[in-house]
């Protein structure tokens, strides 16, 4: 089919359809997560966790796709919670801080994971396997376009000549000669 015949109005739209997905499938999941006062943010940690304990904040952040200054935010909130633990291992490199599940933190896989697999089954109620396969297949070849076009672009970026470099002026040195000129305005007023 030829794809630039599609003309679909705005609430047609793939993205707008993917973001309201979202938005729905978070949003049922947010619900239910409060009950124990964990926001999306907190379980994408905790299920991250829940397969490999004891990660750095860098390694949890690339996996959850977000900052490791967002993820610290996080994890001070799962310690407050009491649900990770903040471990300071070796020498105090800043790489040797390690995030591990509490007791707690780990009682909550139980709860929560098949939450996740209910709410999965919930959105997908009558939909069929097969559809449900060329959907993921779908959605990651998207993926695989948007971050290859992303990658052309910042090549396409990287190769554009740099437009060359304003000479800095030196304003102590320019500002001596102002005044050995006979100017009447002294060096402490140029400066300012």
């Amino acid at each position: 089919m030829d794809q630039s015949s599609i003309t679909l109005h705005t609430d047609e739209t793939l993205m707008h359809l993917v973001r309201e997905a979202y938005r729905r499938l978070t949003g049922e999941l947010q619900r239910r997560l409060r009950n124990d006062g964990l926001v999306f943010g907190h379980w994408t940690a905790l299920r991250i966790l829940w397969k490999t304990d004891g990660l750095t904040v860098q390694e949890i952040a690339a996996q959850a796709g977000v900052l490791p200054i967002s993820t610290w935010t996080t994890m001070h909130a799962l310690e407050d919670l009491g649900l990770i633990e903040i471990r300071k291992l070796g020498n105090g490199d800043g790489r040797a801080i390690r995030m591990f599940l509490t007791p707690k933190g780990d009682v909550l896989r139980e709860r929560y994971l098949p939450v996740g697999e209910e709410i999965n089954r919930l959105a997908f109620a009558g939909v069929s396997a097969e559809d449900i396969e060329a959907t993921k297949r779908a959605l990651t070849r998207v993926m695989e376009n948007i971050g290859q076009a992303a990658e052309e672009e910042v090549q396409r970026e990287a190769a554009k000549p740099k437009p060359p470099k304003k000479p800095k002026i030196n304003l102590k040195r320019w500002s001596y000669r102002f005044v050995a000129r006979g100017s009447e305005h002294s060096v402490s007023a140029i400066m300012r």
